[in-house]
């Protein structure tokens, strides 16, 4: 009895000191998955943490294990690892680990904690619906393309060639790129692939030199499964990135496995049903996938109807929303701004025939261009005319916007001191964080 209360005691004692708070931000993991993660020889993990979101009942990668570390391979101080089951090969050498069921022949130089509550408390993206078009592209050998936003259909790019975007959300059914080609990105991006995404060796998928974007705002969603089954042994995978490869974004694959080959280079958050990283593989994170929950991109249907579509009831087109996440992903202040800069026109374009009602608009939309100017001085005059431009996007709301300003003929509105240009925002600007 009196061993029972002393082994009871030290129970309650040691489960303590030993127990802590599982990661709850996607934000954090550079490799992420909801069946199995493999990080095979000698691949090295310098940034992100590394996790599967649940029990899973298998097949897995390797070693029946939700987390497999191979031979070799270094997970950097800072990285934790999360799974049911984790398997730490010979040679390999981890920080931090959480878990329930540990096969350890390595070297574990942080902390063991154990249990691990499952599943982790973790927000998946929302994947967008995919809409590809039907126009296909095969750019030659050595050729070039530059794609403006949209929809297409089978992308494949040969030996040496690059294809160019510009910026926005494109849909494709497939995307193919052969060895030495490349896909360079000029503006934050959503890049949507219905089908399926393959590379061949040493090839690039980077911002273009000098766009000042990086790997946090190139999102690639990738829908296809494995083979015609999506078992985990079906050919082709849904996503796979050739060896030797540089790959400077953020893949979402959840109804397959993602496959960063042997002796890729890679920036960004890699996240898919099953997550390999090849030998000798380099893993950095810079994450896009930032745990704010976007409404669904609405597509042609979004365009329909003059006021569109907000699912979340924001009083901002789901369109617009994500326009201003995705193209000003860290400011947060200019983002509220044109948040509310995007709501007040929602007013405009339904009150547009109401003459009173858009002269009241109108006194509004002229504070909340103060408070734009405020944060960014002349160049709120660009961002203004871009947002003007995504929110007028069909013949309708064009037409209701002239409306709008027709009837403003003859009305004074008066501007605010250049001095109270900072009261003119709708919300605290000094309670939020960064530059205006």
């Amino acid at each position: 009895m009196l061993r029972k209360i002393f082994c009871l005691f030290a129970v309650l004692v040691i489960l303590p000191a030993f127990t802590a708070n599982a990661a709850t931000e996607l934000s954090s993991f550079s490799v992420f998955a909801t069946n199995s993660v493999w990080i095979i020889k000698r691949a090295d993990v310098n940034s992100g943490n590394i996790g599967v979101a649940d029990v899973s009942p298998g097949p897995w990668l390797n070693s029946e294990s939700e987390v497999t570390i191979g031979h070799d391979a270094n997970i950097a101080d800072g990285v934790s690892i999360y799974g049911d089951s984790i398997k730490i090969k010979t040679g390999a050498s981890a920080f931090d680990v959480y878990y329930n069921e540990l096969t350890n022949k390595g070297t574990i130089r942080g902390s063991e904690y154990a249990p691990l509550i499952l599943p982790l408390d973790i927000t998946m993206p929302a994947f967008p619906t995919p809409a590809p078009g039907t126009e296909d592209h095969d750019i030659p050998r050595r050729g070039s393309l530059t794609l403006n936003a949209g929809s297409y259909g089978e992308i494949l790019v040969r030996k040496k060639a690059t294809l160019t975007l510009t910026g926005g959300t494109y849909h494709f059914e497939d995307l193919n790129l052969r060895n030495r080609s490349k896909v360079l990105f000029q503006a934050p991006t959503e890049l949507i692939i219905n089908n399926r995404l393959r590379t061949g060796k040493k090839a690039v998928i980077s911002p273009e030199d000098g766009s000042g974007i990086s790997a946090k705002d190139i999102r690639i969603y990738v829908n296809g499964i494995n083979g015609s089954t999506g078992n985990l042994d079906a050919r082709p995978l849904a996503a796979k990135i050739g060896n030797n490869s540089i790959l400077n974004a953020n893949i979402y694959a959840p109804n397959g496995t993602l496959w960063l080959k042997w002796c890729t280079v890679a920036e960004g958050a890699f996240i898919g049903k099953d997550v390999r990283i090849g030998h000798d593989a380099r893993v950095t994170l810079n994450s896009g996938f930032v745990g704010v929950i976007l409404p669904p991109d609405p597509g042609g249907e979004g365009m329909l109807t003059l006021l569109g579509i907000d699912t979340d009831s924001d009083g901002v087109r789901d369109d617009i929303q994500r326009y201003i996440y995705f193209t000003y992903p860290d400011d947060e202040k200019l983002r509220l701004g044109l948040t509310y800069y995007a709501k007040e026109f929602q007013g405009v374009l339904e009150d547009a025939d109401d003459r009173e009602a858009a002269y009241e608009h109108a006194i509004k939309m002229s504070r909340h261009g103060e408070c734009l100017c405020f944060l960014k001085g002349e160049g709120a005059i660009n961002i203004r005319r871009a947002i003007r431009a995504e929110i007028l996007n069909t013949r309708e709301r064009s037409i209701a916007y002239i409306a709008y300003s027709d009837n403003l003929g003859g009305r004074v509105i008066r501007g605010a001191p250049l001095d109270e240009w900072k009261n003119s925002c709708s919300f605290d600007v000094d309670s939020i964080g960064g530059d205006q």
